[in-house]
């Protein structure tokens, strides 16, 4: 039985030329796309071919998991996709598909070619921003996503030469390899997300955050609303949001630093960017900024987070070259007012009801 896979198929114009060669025999037709006028539109035109229609809506970043399951793939074609996507996306999705192809199984895609005169154009008047490759940029993107020198690559230009056709061919793979969750991470997200509660939370979390929540941000990682990249060296903590507008497409916004030892913030980076490649980082360190970097993300400073070691801050000398913090702390000393942490449950009903009549 084959199996072909179309993503971003829109009205799968390329596929008519294809799907004649296979109706001799009953085979399998994957669509992928995230309109559901243009699948349908689809469904339309393949209504009188022999095969097994699947059809999976969605944005094939957050797809390539049900997609997989339908696989592996003798054909899967992409044509208009990879215009869109700057490197890493495009490395992101590479990867992923190579690894959904049958041993000598071929991935075809196009990609608009540099050097096209009205490409600036597009871009000014139409604000219609493509991303232009030549042959040697797109080897490099099968190369990092792990083809390797016994598959075959084949580039040439369309009839207009305006666009390029590559072919790629998955040669000599012994093992076909599958996408599946790693044991070493899994998400909590959604409803499961939104059924934990603190305690839970708390019971799952606290060692990682005792060990290594050295923001004082890591504890907002365990309030109402966050959802939860959880690592063998530690989590994620993150929300997926949608806007009409800014984020038509469900994107997810990391709170803060990984909460992890920072030997371990490159390995959980890589296996949260790898399945998330459209992710913001929020609030976060140079540490976690510098690791980032090499992925292609962009940071910008903002501010800086002070810390004070209290076990060994100075407050003694002359008050008058003492800054604000010291003298506030020796003026609430003075004052007999003293600042110290206990358990709640230790603090006297009488003495919880003066603090909350300043609320």
């Amino acid at each position: 039985l084959a199996k072909v896979l179309s993503i971003a198929c829109g009205g799968s114009r390329d596929l008519l030329s294809i799907v004649p060669f296979l109706n001799h025999q009953l085979f399998s037709l994957c669509l992928n796309d995230v309109d559901n006028e243009a699948l349908n539109l689809s469904v339309e035109r393949m209504k009188d071919y022999t095969c097994n229609l699947e059809i999976v809506q969605g944005d094939v970043f957050h797809s390539v998991r049900k997609l997989n399951k339908f696989g592996p793939f003798d054909i899967i074609v992409a044509g208009g996709l990879f215009d869109y996507l700057d490197n890493r996306q495009a490395i992101w999705l590479l990867t992923h598909l190579i690894k959904m192809l049958k041993p000598d199984g071929n991935l075809c895609f196009t990609n608009i070619s540099k050097g096209i005169p009205y490409n600036g154009w597009l871009d000014y008047l139409a604000n219609w921003q493509l991303i232009a490759r030549n042959s040697a940029d797109i080897e490099n993107l099968l190369h990092n996503a792990g083809a390797i020198e016994n598959d075959n690559i084949k580039i040439e230009k369309d009839s207009t030469g305006h666009t390029l056709l590559i072919n790629y061919e998955n040669k000599g793979k012994e093992e076909l390899p599958t996408l599946k969750t790693s044991p070493g991470y899994t998400f909590i997200e959604g409803e499961e997300a939104v059924l934990l509660n603190y305690n839970e939370k708390w019971a799952m979390f606290s060692t990682f955050i005792r060990n290594y929540g050295r923001e004082a941000i890591s504890y907002a990682t365990l309030q109402q609303g966050m959802e939860y990249f959880v690592h063998k060296h530690g989590y994620i903590a993150f929300v997926t949001v949608k806007h009409p507008i800014l984020s038509p497409k469900p994107k997810r916004i990391v709170l803060c630093d990984p909460v992890c030892a920072l030997e371990h913030y490159e390995e959980i980076l890589n296996d949260f960017i790898l399945d998330n490649p459209r992710v913001v980082f929020g609030v976060i360190s140079e540490n976690c900024a510098t690791v980032l970097r090499k992925y292609g993300f962009r940071s910008n400073c903002i501010g800086c987070e002070t810390v004070l070691p209290v076990q060994t801050y100075n407050t003694s000398g002359n008050w008058k070259e003492l800054d604000l913090i010291k003298r506030a702390r020796n003026e609430a000393k003075r004052k007999g007012i003293v600042i110290k942490e206990v358990n709640f449950n230790e603090i006297e009903i009488e003495n919880s009801n003066r603090f909350l009549q300043y609320g």
